[in-house]
């Protein structure tokens, strides 16, 4: 069996498969610093995806066609590009931050990527294998064999950026084999997602596997699968039960009071919110009893949210992509701030599009968009990169299935209109 069968039919050189089999299989890796951080650089990912996206363009596939999606992602793309070009003018952001840009379009290549997965069978058994694949290398993690891979606080990351990213691939793991009723797999996907002890994330899968799943068929049915749940959560001792207890030690309302004044006596610049923002309160929340991770949470957000309304021209078109730097662990929060009022509805608009397009042609990813859509009140969700490219790459898919173009979409669309 040739390698190239699973992800483009004969139709690309091995080469681009085994691109591909490094983007799903490959570690986080920095290789060319900016500003000196390997971390705010240039990631062996990148360079990938320039490959395959040079591949295509050697292959001849038509990368303008025009689809629903695309279309409206383009629009938020667009005007981020704009709003960096902006703000790199006035000086709220360095030259680096244009990588923030180039990644939401890197995300794209994958639509075109899934355009060519046409082998079901072949799709399911590539995933059963990074889905133990994943396993084996978060179980190795937990239990110290293995000291590769970004873990966080006894909570596994696997081969992506941090358990938060694992609990969200593990989450598109989870609707994926419940889509094809391969039950054991699904339990070692939500295993995975345990693992990592995302809160937010086990919340959201869990909400939306029970309304979608019991809550539709019958009263006994919906008690039965929610005390599973609940007890599940209960016997795994994988760190999520204390996490979620120790939510309740953490006075969210009290916070928002202390932290309002506090912030109010800073500087509202970019260079006083990275100094406080990650220098100062991470020792500070580090250091104090309750929910470190909430503590820093609310503060960054509050300061994010004060810098923007301290410029007309901010709550506009925000401060532009990097401004806030890595770890917002709020999308929302950081489109917001990054890209403005307008961004954000741009962003919002091209979520309503892509949900009400699976929603039609692809059941199980509009509820991990459902779940990601949950999580971004609390995760960067949208700018990592593994949950992007299974959103984009099943995009693509789904695409291809159902051979769809925008003209028909729209012509549809008026016509549910008229009904």
């Amino acid at each position: 069996m040739k390698l190239s069968l699973l992800f483009f039919n004969n139709k690309a050189s091995v080469l681009l498969t085994l691109s591909m089999l490094w983007v799903f299989f490959g570690f986080k890796i920095g290789v060319i610093p900016i500003n000196g951080s390997l971390e705010h650089g240039v990631r062996l990912d990148d360079i990938v995806l320039i490959l395959l996206f040079s591949f295509l363009i050697i292959k001849k596939v038509d990368l303008m066609i025009i689809h629903p999606e695309i279309k409206y992602y383009f629009y938020f793309v667009i005007f981020s590009l704009a709003s960096f070009l902006i703000n790199f003018a006035l000086g709220n952001v360095d030259l680096g931050g244009v990588l923030y840009v180039v990644r939401l379009i890197e995300y794209m290549i994958f639509f075109y990527i899934g355009r060519y997965l046409t082998n079901s069978e072949l799709i399911d058994k590539f995933l059963i294998f990074y889905l133990l694949y994943l396993l084996f290398i978060m179980l190795a993690q937990k239990f110290l064999l293995l000291n590769i891979g970004v873990s966080f606080d006894n909570r596994p990351g696997g081969n992506l950026g941090g358990p938060w990213e694992s609990a969200m691939v593990g989450s598109f793991l989870v609707f994926y084999f419940l889509s094809k009723k391969h039950y054991l797999f699904t339990l070692l996907a939500l295993i995975v997602v345990l693992m990592a002890a995302s809160r937010i994330m086990v919340f959201a899968v869990f909400v939306v596997i029970f309304y979608n799943y019991f809550w539709k068929s019958n009263k006994i049915v919906s008690i039965v699968g929610l005390l599973s749940m609940i007890l599940l959560i209960g016997i795994s001792d994988i760190e999520v039960l204390s996490r979620f207890l120790l939510l309740f030690q953490t006075d969210i309302f009290g916070l928002f009071d202390n932290y309002l004044e506090e912030i109010k006596a800073l500087e509202m610049t970019r260079e006083g919110y990275f100094y406080n923002a990650y220098e100062v309160l991470n020792i500070n929340a580090m250091s104090d009893d309750g929910d470190a991770s909430t503590l820093i949470r609310v503060f960054r957000w509050l300061y994010l949210v004060m810098i923007t309304f301290n410029s007309n021209i901010a709550i506009l078109i925000g401060s532009g992509p990097s401004f806030a730097s890595l770890a917002v662990d709020g999308y929302y929060v950081r489109v917001f701030t990054e890209t403005g009022l307008i961004g954000l509805g741009f962003f919002i608009w091209f979520l309503s599009k892509i949900y009400r397009y699976f929603y039609s042609y692809c059941k199980f990813m509009s509820y991990y968009l459902i779940v990601l859509i949950i999580t971004a009140l609390f995760l960067d969700d949208f700018v990592a990169f593994k949950p992007m490219m299974f959103l984009w790459l099943f995009l693509g898919v789904a695409a291809q299935k159902n051979n769809l173009s925008f003209k028909k979409f729209e012509i549809e669309q008026l016509g549910e209109k008229k009904k």
